[in-house]
């Protein structure tokens, strides 16, 4: 990885034939966090060798979301706290850079206690935020990564609940279900052609 603290990736005969910017730099620090590949020590160590004291808002997102990633249960559950509570004090900026980080395939075993938790918690974050966290919200959070027909019943059941007055949130919801039943059926298609 040394490519990347160097900011260059070069050829076989040493030749830079590309130079990395610090949002290049940044990409690839967030993947090496959702990894699976890498111990927490490398992931660390990495972290602080591409970023440095860098204390800017993009570090800080590349901070969060690393920190998002963690597949430790009490980071998930703090995160998930900060995620879905009304007195949180972290920025919608802050709170997208950690929704970004928490789930990974790499992990999925330590996250997908969330995918309930998410259609549970839903009606709870349209009442208790703003349209553009919601919105930022679910489809952000809207687990795609295995989907199983109770999600979409789940989904299906929070819209019926909806009063009619609340038409952009019943879009969302709908929105969301076509979305999963899109996903599910193209992963179902692909899967049978093998």
């Amino acid at each position: 990885m040394d490519w990347v603290k160097d900011g260059s990736i070069k050829s076989v005969s040493g030749e830079s034939i590309f130079e990395l910017k610090k949002g290049h730099k940044h990409s690839v620090v967030n993947i090496v966090g959702k990894s699976g590949n890498f111990s927490a020590d490398e992931k660390s160590a990495f972290l602080e060798l591409v970023l440095g004291d860098d204390k800017s808002d993009l570090a800080n997102g590349v901070r969060l979301t690393c920190h998002a990633a963690n597949p430790d249960p009490k980071v998930k559950a703090e995160v998930w706290k900060d995620l879905t509570d009304k007195d949180g004090t972290r920025s919608l900026y802050e709170k997208r850079s950690l929704m970004a980080g928490f789930y990974s395939l790499d992990h999925i075993d330590s996250c997908s206690m969330y995918f309930d938790k998410f259609f549970e918690c839903l009606e709870q974050v349209h009442n208790d935020h703003t349209y553009k966290y919601l919105s930022t919200f679910f489809y952000m959070m809207l687990p795609r990564m295995r989907i199983e027909d109770r999600h979409i019943v789940m989904l299906i059941n929070v819209k019926s609940q909806v009063p009619d007055t609340s038409s952009m949130f019943m879009n969302i919801l709908q929105d969301g279900i076509e979305l999963l039943l899109r996903s599910k059926n193209i992963r179902e298609r692909a899967m049978s052609k093998m």
